[in-house]
């Protein structure tokens, strides 16, 4: 429950960052996975 909560979080401020960053969604798909590596 924690880690779905935090992964939440974790996607929304990405999702804002995104295109202030200029990110290519590439990018914010990586981060995502070593996100979710680095709960497991």
């Amino acid at each position: 429950m924690v880690s779905e909560l935090k992964t939440t979080s974790i996607n929304s401020t990405l999702s804002l960052a995104d295109p202030v960053a200029g990110l290519p969604r590439s990018t914010t798909l990586i981060i995502q996975t070593e996100v979710k590596r680095a709960e497991k």
